[in-house]
């Protein structure tokens, strides 16, 4: 199968052996769903897919994987969401391991210089095609922690933990206010299951309230930014 994404396009025309390679974070491909190596990906929808081809799919807060002979990191349009993943990367590696770094021009590819650089990286451009990039790096050891990038904010009440890869990161926007304003006096009893958890502002607050919330997201970040909210509020759920 041909890929199908342009960054997959550009993959496709490498030269080069990538068999055993993690890859982290891509976007939904039959060329790579289909191929070798491992996925990382906080997104179950992708996780699912690769299973469903017999491919190990893991999350990154599953528990470590053996070390790979290299990896293929698909930059994300969220700039600080891209800073993690490079750091999580350095921390979980051998220092020295390969791995090139892949994404669309509008979607701040470019960037990756400027970042590399202050991580005291090396880079050099490996191909251009398709309105996309591919730069080459090394893992090397970093002084910032990964979990630095986690931060927590006070909305509604409640400590909540946010992460860059966490829609709405570290903020409180005005539907959610309104949604437990009216939950103040419709909140049935008993078990609630919360959809699309987020942050998990809306499961701390019903768990503060006293129902047995279970809370599910298709992101591995807000499932860990809500069991970290829920802790940090001394809530269980």
């Amino acid at each position: 199968m041909s890929a199908e994404t342009p960054v997959c396009q550009l993959l496709e025309r490498q030269d080069a052996d990538y068999r055993g390679w993690w890859w982290v974070a891509p976007p939904r491909d039959g060329w790579l769903e289909q191929g070798e190596g491992t996925l990382i990906s906080a997104d179950v929808s992708v996780r699912a897919a690769w299973q469903a081809q017999g491919r190990p799919a893991l999350s990154p807060f599953s528990p470590e994987a053996s070390p790979p002979p290299g990896v293929v990191l698909f930059w994300p349009k969220s700039h600080a969401l891209g800073e993690w993943w490079l750091l999580w990367l350095c921390q979980v590696l051998p220092e020295g391991t390969p791995m090139q770094l892949v994404g669309e021009h509008q979607g701040g590819i470019k960037r990756v210089l400027k970042v590399l650089a202050a991580l005291g990286m090396g880079c050099r451009k490996l191909d251009s095609a398709r309105r996309c990039s591919l730069f080459a790096t090394r893992s090397a050891p970093q002084s910032l922690d990964p979990e630095a990038v986690w931060t927590r904010f006070e909305a509604a009440g409640l400590t909540l933990a946010s992460h860059p890869g966490v829609f709405g990161h570290g903020k409180f926007d005005e539907g959610t206010g309104l949604l437990i304003e009216q939950l103040e006096t419709a909140l049935p009893r008993g078990q609630v299951l919360d959809m699309g958890c987020g942050d998990g502002i809306l499961a701390a607050w019903m768990a503060q309230q006293g129902r047995d919330v279970t809370a599910v997201d298709v992101s591995a970040f807000a499932v860990e930014a809500t069991r970290r909210s829920l802790a940090a509020n001394g809530l269980q759920g």
